[in-house]
């Protein structure tokens, strides 16, 4: 639980603060999905094609994709440290297209995702995976 607050925290004053390419301090982004798809079904749905001009972004602008883990241990360990611009990505409740359509990509492409799984869900929704 510490190391949820202490990220909270951390993401509360990263997002608060201005982004100055001045500055030797890391920048870390944390996106986080629920679905994907082809179109756009509600709030929580990305299309495939935006992602993926996501990531072309960040690797334009200078991002390195990291496991959240990363993130957790430069909060940890004050020796620590972290490229200047860091982005973790991560996957909410489980969703089959998390599954079926960021897997293949983060397989393609090796980039490393934290999911966090809605269990009560899983094998029991219809949309969750199995």
């Amino acid at each position: 639980m510490l190391h949820a607050f202490r990220l909270l925290a951390v993401i509360a004053v990263l997002f608060a603060a201005p982004v100055d390419a001045t500055r030797t301090e890391s920048h870390v982004l944390i996106l986080l999905y629920h679905r994907f798809s082809d179109h756009v079904t509600d709030s929580m749905t990305v299309r495939t094609e935006t992602f993926e001009a996501q990531l072309r972004s960040l690797k334009e602008h200078g991002y390195q994709i990291l496991p959240l883990r990363a993130v957790l241990t430069w909060l940890e360990e004050p020796s620590a440290t972290l490229p200047p611009r860091v982005a973790i990505l991560t996957a909410d409740d489980g969703h089959r297209s998390v599954y079926d359509v960021l897997f293949p990509i983060a397989q393609k492409d090796r980039l490393p995702v934290t999911f966090f799984i809605y269990p009560s869900a899983i094998s029991n929704a219809a949309y969750a995976l199995t």
